[in-house]
């Protein structure tokens, strides 16, 4: 049974520290961290207790630090720090076992744990609508026993001379409580997000350990099963950083808008921009907004049509035509995938194959929210893409940057399951 518990563990701690690689080369742009707090009780479960439950009369509290990282949609890892006093006492139970009043076994330690986890997510992670996240867990761990201490003075054992305890304790005493256990902790939980960087935690877990002295009794207790221990905690999960998008600043060329006040109908079904050019350009990203344009020039007119002597017929040359590629997103993210990173890596052969391309990322979102945070989120995407462009050496001077808001969807806003092909940043090469 040991020897099956440490290959589990062993297994579990492998695959953690192979997933988070993984997800470091996954996600290079962005990740997830969290740093978490949470407090409960531990109930321990061994010689000392009267039934499978564990002692509850002896539960005690304890406390946890998590920080946890989001792998994928449905994956986490996560690593923590418990701290946790356990204890067991034949004298709670005496009423219903008689025989522990006589035997009165004692013991209490303090157990500081470390452990990675795995956390699965039954539903998608990214979705900010979904506020409920349930999930289960599973990995492994070492535990170290502080302040460890267990008593059998007071035990009579002339009322136990047939079954030989008073050697057995000796024999006990010969092992003594171990300094360090392996534990493997699996359970249940779910987070609740209260708002961007706040989650509500509530988590159970049970301890599968590789040590049958975690009281200090075996062979005077029941010798055939280990000792183990469960939680009940809640906490708080906070997330670090930046909600979204890369480190470095490209050159974008459209100004960042300041947030304009909305206006309601009077049927308040729907908020109005200001928009003083009725061009459906609302004034906040609207370059010229005494001028009546369109979303190509950034709301201005047409180049030609404000030109005041007319420019001699250009030659018409056939020019080069060059692949497009469109990046699609998750919901509200602005992360990268498998097909995303596979399509900018496409991108970064064709660029450093010819010096004299530039790169256009034209950032988009979906039709819900408002008009400026949009902006924001098409604009981040497409810094996503241009950090990664970068990263592989590519000048950001070739880098151009366009960010659309929800102004130019390529779905009809009314099918809701068309919606991700509006999440995109679309890649344009040009001489």
């Amino acid at each position: 049974m040991k020897t099956c518990q440490y290959t589990i563990a062993g297994i579990v701690l492998l695959l953690g520290l192979n997933f988070q690689s993984q997800a470091q080369k996954v996600t290079k742009v962005k990740s997830d961290w969290h740093l978490g707090f949470n407090s409960g009780f531990y109930v321990y479960q061994g010689d000392l207790t009267p039934s499978v439950a564990g002692s509850w009369k002896t539960v005690k509290p304890g406390v946890a630090f998590t920080l946890s990282k989001t792998l994928n949609q449905h994956l986490s890892l996560q690593y923590a720090l418990s701290l946790a006093t356990l204890e067991g006492d034949d004298m709670k139970y005496q009423s219903s076992q008689y025989y522990r009043g006589l035997r009165r076994f004692y013991f209490r330690s303090t157990i500081a744990e470390l452990t990675v986890s795995h956390q699965f997510y039954f539903r998608h992670q990214f979705n900010r609508e979904l506020r409920f996240q349930p999930y289960i867990s599973a990995g492994a761990g070492v535990g170290f026993l502080l302040n460890s201490q267990r008593n059998s003075s007071q035990t009579v054992f002339s009322y136990f001379a047939a079954d030989n305890l008073r050697n057995k304790v000796a024999e006990d005493s010969t092992y003594g409580m171990p300094s360090i256990i392996l534990a493997v902790p699996v359970g249940l939980g779910f987070n609740y997000r209260l708002n961007e960087r706040l989650l509500f935690n509530l988590e159970g877990l049970y301890r599968f350990t590789s040590s049958d002295y975690l009281d200090g009794f075996s062979r005077a207790g029941n010798n055939k099963k280990n000792d183990y221990y469960y939680g009940l905690s809640v906490g708080i999960r906070v997330l670090l950083g930046k909600k979204s998008g890369g480190k470095h600043a490209a050159s974008v060329l459209v100004p960042v808008p300041q947030p304009a006040p909305l206006l309601k109908l009077k049927n308040e079904e729907a908020p109005v921009f200001p928009d003083k050019d009725l061009d459906g350009i609302a004034d906040s990203i609207d370059r010229c907004p005494q001028e009546k344009g369109t979303m190509e020039f950034y709301g201005c007119p047409a180049i030609p049509a404000r030109q005041s002597v007319a420019a001699p017929a250009a030659v018409t040359t056939a020019a080069p035509v060059f692949p497009g590629f469109t990046i699609y997103f998750a919901y509200d993210r602005s992360s990268l995938d498998g097909a995303g990173f596979a399509n900018l890596n496409e991108v970064i052969r064709l660029l450093k194959a010819d010096p004299a391309l530039i790169v256009v990322l034209k950032g988009h979102t979906d039709m819900k929210g408002s008009l400026e945070s949009n902006y924001k989120l098409s604009l981040s995407r497409s810094k996503v893409c241009a950090d990664y462009l970068a990263s592989y050496g590519i000048d950001r001077n070739r880098i151009k940057l366009e960010a659309y808001s929800k102004l130019q969807p390529a779905a009809d806003p009314a099918e809701e399951r068309l919606q991700w092909k509006n999440r995109r940043v679309e890649v344009v090469l040009v001489n």
